[in-house]
């Protein structure tokens, strides 16, 4: 069954052993943008980046360790987002009906949508409910099997389905409001999140989310939507003989969410005219390349499997584009890709330093028009920022990558096609 092969992160909004008789309506909201979330115990802030995908959204957190981390969310409305994350997981919202049935849609990432219902039997006890489940994968294919429900803690349960093909799942569901989430994976050992992350009055947000097999009760983060300010002053120094330079930036931002047109001026010798980039917001990091129109942003979100999902942007129309690069080769540094989309071909990523990636590939679109991919990349953990120059020359491309600090400050490196060093670091000061 096609449903098993996800792990399941729902938010669950109800609790499923007391009947709620208001009926949860799934709706198809937007909430694609870029946000912030503060942590707990006080280490840095992670960014969480909501691309829309149709029905439902893909969501990725940027956060101090190696690999972005993967999930999917349903809206449930403009200001409730139900979320999954870790990267096998599937979100399930239940609509609580007043005889105590379940139904609702589910969501796994890069996937699609399936439907799923979950009737009460007779089998219950205080603590524990039995349910007959059935559903519909986004291929189509159907399932049907069990679905037991315990409690586990405050608007806590554990959640574990034995369908008729043998096959099992497990999870972890989470009561808020008038709907059941749950998250839940077919590989025992993972782990999966649930969460709902909720927009107030004042404009901020919190996400409230709990653990399979860790949490208890629900642990809530605050935070709030990620903005770039409109102008900003530059205070660089270049790496070689750490001279130090000043200048001015602004950021214009297009009908994409998450790009923005650049215009800087800086005091240097190497770039004394005004200059403009590209640029692409993911989560609570920035990134923008510069050095002609031939200059192609190209953003990798690094998944635990080894695949990049890819977001891309140009100086010369308004569009994103998405895709999910599969890992073919690990053989040469990092690995060999697809491309993803109509793209025929493939490109290599290997390290040059510990910060400096550098690509190598060709790809072709339509026929006998090859596409060089030749690009250099500077690396944050699971954010990759780079650039390339499909069809022209890429020698005079530079990138440029950092994180948004919670003042709105925004620290900075960057690095040109063909170099192995940092060339300069900035910090961006927004003006008020």
């Amino acid at each position: 069954m096609n449903r098993l092969r996800f792990s399941v992160f729902i938010a669950v909004s109800v609790c499923i052993l007391f009947p709620i008789t208001a009926q949860a309506q799934y709706e198809t909201i937007g909430w694609e943008g870029n946000y912030v979330f503060t942590t707990n115990d006080g280490s840095q802030p992670i960014g969480m980046e909501v691309v829309y995908m149709g029905p439902w959204n893909q969501v990725t957190w940027f956060a101090d360790q190696a690999t972005a981390i993967i999930g999917v969310g349903l809206p449930l409305s403009s200001l409730q987002l139900a979320i999954a994350s870790e990267i096998t997981c599937m979100i399930q919202v239940f609509n609580v009906a007043a005889d105590g049935s379940l139904n609702g849609t589910w969501a796994s990432s890069f996937t699609g949508l399936g439907q799923a219902t979950a009737t009460p039997t007779a089998d219950a006890t205080a603590n524990n409910r039995i349910y007959r489940s059935q559903g519909v994968n986004p291929d189509g294919s159907q399932f049907a099997g069990t679905l037991e429900v315990a409690s586990a803690g405050t608007d806590i349960y554990t959640l574990a389905w034995a369908y008729d093909d043998g096959t099992s799942l497990d999870g972890i569901g989470m009561r808020s409001g008038d709907h059941l989430l749950v998250a839940a994976d077919a590989d025992p050992a993972t782990d999966c999140t649930v969460g709902m992350v909720s927009k107030f009055d004042n404009g901020s947000i919190q996400w409230d989310w709990a653990r399979q097999n860790l949490s208890t009760s629900i642990t809530s983060n605050l935070g709030s939507p990620v903005y770039l300010a409109q102008n900003y002053t530059i205070a660089g120094i270049q790496t070689a003989d750490q001279s130090a330079y000043t200048g001015v930036l602004g950021f214009e931002p297009g009908p994409i969410v998450s790009r923005y047109s650049v215009g800087f001026t800086v005091n240097t010798a190497s770039q004394p005219d005004p200059v403009s980039a590209v640029a692409v917001l993911r989560g609570n990091q920035l990134m923008f390349v510069y050095g002609g129109q031939q200059c192609i942003a190209v953003n990798h979100a690094v998944m635990a499997d080894g695949r990049l999902f890819t977001l891309s942007a140009n100086m010369m129309d308004v569009m994103v584009g998405v895709t999910v690069q599969n890992q073919i080769d690990t053989t040469q540094g990092m690995g060999t890709f697809t491309l993803g989309g109509d793209a025929v071909g493939s490109v290599t990523v290997a390290p040059v330093t510990n910060e400096i990636y550098a690509s190598d590939g060709i790809f072709e679109i339509a026929e006998n028009t090859p596409i060089d991919m030749d690009g250099i990349y500077l690396r944050d953990n699971g954010f990759m920022a780079g650039v390339y120059a499909p069809g022209g020359d890429v020698s005079d491309c530079y990138v440029q990558s950092g994180t948004i600090a919670p003042d709105g400050t925004i620290t900075m490196d960057y690095t040109k096609f063909g170099s192995s060093a940092i060339l300069g670091s900035e910090l961006l000061t927004p003006l008020t």
